[in-house]
């Protein structure tokens, strides 16, 4: 069937995806500056519509970041209206669509109950893990729609048509078990941060005693330690696998300019967040590096869902190009 997406919409789901990319920086400021409760009301802010400068920074950060929630809600609610108003058809845009303004209602509601209950650790965790799928869905509607912005068929390819863009049934498992171990990994990292861990083990790579904590672990350690080495160890088994799925892809669509260009940003991304993470313990958590180690987070996710999108669409191009 043919498609053609309209070059206008094709903008407005990438500003929507930057939007959301930015809504959860800001929301990554006013956690590690400590400004969560610098409005201690919602919607207002200690009783009043602007922030009270006689409060503290701390009162216009939070206020901020509750800007950004509102200007970015904007091209959400929009692209979302535009999808059933002229894409209802197309399931690539309208079921992320569907999921996303649902989502986005859940997400201010828990930005109020986050508020409210003296950022509850559980609520913190499914603040951001929500605020992952909000943008995943997003990034969906945005490569789809740059994929056949302006072509007149469902079958070109991302960038350029002369791309060559495939995908394997195998190379899609693949990065679909990525996506999910990311997320677990991401969830576990955010429990980490909102349960106050994250110097369970002040060292890095070991742990308090040494090396040995990590390899034969005394059976006395603290649970918060436990929790912390839970973070630990499955970042290191995510690196190894991320580290094969990403030569994996280069090396079976290396050729490919889209897909080598997102496997690399992919792998480099990675590769800063965990330098981050580390850099981020010896230094006793500055609230800087803490910032960029969601934001880099946030990136990570983002460049993996258009990996797995690529290779899901170029899938979608060669069995119709073979029809």
């Amino acid at each position: 069937m043919a498609i053609s997406i309209h070059p206008r919409y094709r903008i407005l789901a990438i500003v929507t995806a930057v939007a959301i990319y930015a809504l959860i920086i800001a929301g990554a400021v006013v956690r590690v500056s400590g400004s969560g409760l610098g409005c201690p009301d919602w919607p207002t802010c200690h009783g009043t519509l602007a922030p009270p400068f006689d409060k503290g920074v701390t009162s216009i950060i939070e206020y901020t970041h509750r800007a950004v929630a509102t200007i970015s809600g904007i091209p959400i609610f929009l692209t979302g209206l535009f999808a059933w108003l002229n894409y209802r058809r197309v399931k690539w845009i309208i079921v992320p669509a569907t999921i996303m303004l649902p989502l986005l209602v859940v997400e201010i509601g828990l930005g109020r109950f986050v508020v409210l209950s003296e950022l509850q650790p559980e609520l913190v965790v499914i603040h951001l893990v929500t605020a992952l799928t909000i943008l995943a869905c997003a990034v969906t509607i945005a490569v789809y729609a740059s994929q056949h912005s302006g072509q007149a068929t469902a079958t070109s390819s991302v960038i350029n048509p002369d791309t060559g863009l495939k995908g394997t049934p195998a190379q899609i498992r693949r990065l679909i078990i990525t996506l999910a171990a990311l997320f677990v990994v991401l969830t576990i990292g955010a429990m980490v941060v909102a349960s106050n861990t994250s110097l369970a083990c002040p060292e890095w790579p070991i742990c308090n005693t040494g090396l040995g904590v990590i390899i034969t672990p005394p059976p006395d350690l603290s649970p918060a330690i436990w929790f912390h080495l839970a973070h630990r160890y499955s970042v290191a088994l995510f690196s190894l696998w991320l580290g094969w799925v990403v030569y994996r892809t280069l090396k079976e669509q290396g050729n490919i300019p889209a897909m080598r260009a997102w496997a690399i940003v992919l792998g480099v991304l990675f590769a800063l967040q965990v330098s981050i993470g580390a850099t981020q313990v010896l230094l006793q958590k500055p609230a800087w590096l803490r910032a960029a180690h969601l934001g880099v987070a946030a990136g990570v996710w983002a460049a993996l869902v258009v990996l797995t999108l690529l290779n899901v669409f170029g899938a979608r191009r060669a069995k119709d190009s073979t029809a």
